[in-house]
């Protein structure tokens, strides 16, 4: 039996609620099939995140990145909607006229979009969460107006008009309504761009000659500058957030794909190189990844411009799963079922073949690192009977296994007190109640520390070693195929009432970052099991993956930067989720 685990880098990981993958450089070049099945090679790379029945375009992300807008005539007309950081979607605008090129004002509370609803196409803004009645012309109602840019302080928009003529960059004053016209050119102007200071706006035009170019022109129609010039079409361009770069569309060596250029101008960079047509760009706030429409399917991906691509640790025709890393950060510890055997394994972080803890002829489960390493302890038992599940240790580096209880139905052993004791959970025969139990890490006399209702699991200890998370609920939480719908609670390690931890929101499976500041779990308080962060202290939960599968309880990296569990396509491996700025965001 092949057991040795690839390092393949895959494709898709969520940040705050979106998939995103990565590239190892800028000027990196892959094609998107390639990036969607493999990305071992460096390049940008592909994850589909918005994917409804009609077509959609338009993709722009909200300026704190949590929600996305987008236009789709999936309902029949061209319609606004949102995507929020849990995956749920729904409309803005209504289905009675045509609505499109959404665009955020810089606070994130409102909308900028053009609309037919007054017999010409203008401009009109909404305040988010008001319905589509509530927004307010902000051109005049009998002047073709669209391709709407709010300026970085949310004072004006630049828009495209053709009521002097010819289709001209414009400005308006959402107080007021003063109109200023920015150029003035025969030929026609495209998809004006703020810039991030308010100085510039960026566009794109023919002026010159028959192809497309990318021009910057200063907000009170002066300093024009041409940023490309090029036997091609550039168009579409976009502003990183802070200023430095344009990024565009171009037909550039006979195919359609993303470029960046700086923005005084020079030479451009190509981020993609597979030749499928990308319409609508926009920035991740960060500037770390490009929203696009993609066709053949014309649906919602990201590209990431920097970092590394999310890592798929194992991969086999059996499951693996209740991923765990070493505090040294060296070893990724797990369980894998291969046909009938169940075993805790250990694989190498910096490459290499992972082996078996100790034997293989007997179940092991519930694999768990003692703070300092050294040891790990896990639940044993004879052909997978929870009676003969018990405790046991064993020496991370190779050694004989220890046997510290002979009590039966044991599970979910999590080291405490420095290291000094081991708390694990019994159930009390068949059908009773799970209660917590704990027994020093060397060896001696068990005792029971809970009588509560239900069954009740641990799943951390603090770092300082006092408290304990566990998981309660009716039907008895289990690691490696969670559902979302315990509860948090917290207890001391020396026992007393526990403390309900998220009221009565669902959740289960809570991990302590390494520091104490954070917990991940999972909940399904979205509809699927899905992982979540929260502060320690109480605050929002913000949703780390969106429900790709089932996935086991988290676990953390020893630096905090990033979590570790088991996903589900048809057999469960385990992944790297990297957490970036999420951390950052939390309440």
């Amino acid at each position: 039996m092949n057991r040795t685990k690839n390092f393949l880098k895959t494709s898709a990981v969520v940040f705050s609620g979106q998939m995103i993958i990565g590239v190892g450089a800028i000027q990196g070049q892959v094609s998107a099939n390639d990036a969607l099945q493999d990305s071992g090679d460096a390049g940008a790379r592909f994850s589909q995140i918005i994917s409804e029945p009609g077509n959609e375009k338009g993709a722009v992300l909200s300026p704190d990145g949590l929600t996305t807008a987008f236009v789709s005539d999936k309902d029949g007309s061209s319609s606004i909607y949102l995507r929020y950081s849990d995956g749920q979607i729904s409309r803005v605008t209504s289905s009675l006229h045509n609505a499109g090129n959404p665009t955020w004002s810089p606070d994130g509370n409102r909308i900028a979009f053009y609309s037919d609803r007054s017999g010409y196409r203008g401009i009109w803004v909404l305040d988010v969460g008001e319905p589509d009645a509530a927004a307010e012309a902000i051109t005049p109602t009998n002047m073709t107006a669209f391709h709407a840019s709010w300026s970085p302080v949310g004072d004006r928009i630049a828009f495209i008009s053709d009521s002097a003529g010819s289709y001209d960059v414009w400005t308006v004053a959402l107080e007021g309504g003063h109109l200023v016209r920015v150029t003035d050119h025969p030929d026609n102007e495209w998809w004006p761009r703020w810039s991030p200071d308010g100085r510039d706006i960026v566009f794109y035009t023919t002026w010159g000659d028959a192809m497309t170019d990318i021009w910057t022109i200063g907000a009170d129609g002066s300093n024009l500058n041409q940023i490309t010039n090029n036997n091609a079409e550039d168009y579409r361009p976009t502003w990183s957030p802070d200023g430095s770069l344009i990024a565009f569309v171009s037909n550039r060596e006979n195919q359609s794909d993303l470029w960046v250029v700086p923005a005084g101008g020079g030479a451009a960079t190509r981020v993609t190189n597979d030749n499928s047509y990308r319409d609508f760009l926009s920035w991740s706030p960060d500037g770390d990844a490009l929203i696009v429409s993609y066709q053949p399917n014309t649906s919602i991906y990201a590209i990431s411009v920097t970092g590394d691509a999310p890592q798929q640790l194992t991969s086999d025709s059996g499951s693996e799963f209740g991923p765990s890393v070493s505090p040294t950060g060296r070893w990724l510890l797990y369980e894998a079922r291969y046909q009938r055997e169940e075993n805790i394994w250990l694989l190498p972080l910096d490459d290499g073949n992972p082996r078996v803890l100790a034997g293989v002829n007997e179940f092991q489960t519930a694999g768990a690192w003692s703070p300092d390493g050294a040891t790990i302890a896990f639940v044993q038992g004879l052909g997978g009977d929870p009676r003969s599940a018990n405790l046991w240790t064993a020496p991370s580096e190779g050694g004989m296994p220890r046997k510290l209880t002979d009590v039966g139905y044991v599970s979910d052993p999590v080291w405490c007190e420095q290291g000094n004791s081991i708390v694990f959970s019994v159930r009390e025969g068949e059908q009773g109640r799970t209660q917590l139990w704990k027994v020093p890490s060397t060896g001696g006399v068990a005792v029971v520390m809970t009588d509560l209702p239900d069954h009740n699991r641990p799943t951390d200890c603090s770092p300082d070693g006092s408290r304990i998370l566990l998981t309660q609920s009716e039907t008895g939480a289990y690691r490696g195929s969670p559902t979302g719908e315990g509860r948090i609670l917290e207890i001391s390690v020396f026992g007393g009432d526990p403390v309900v931890l998220r009221g009565d929101r669902p959740g289960e499976g809570g991990r302590w970052s390494p520091d104490g500041s954070t917990i991940a779990f999972v909940s399904n308080e979205n509809g699927v099991p899905a992982i979540f962060i929260m502060p320690a202290n109480g605050g929002r939960a913000t949703a780390v993956t969106g429900g790709e599968g089932t996935q086991s309880w988290p676990s953390w990296s020893p630096d905090g930067k990033q979590l570790f569990a088991a996903m589900s396509n048809g057999g469960f491996d385990i992944w790297r989720i990297e957490l970036q700025d999420l951390l950052q965001d939390l309440d």
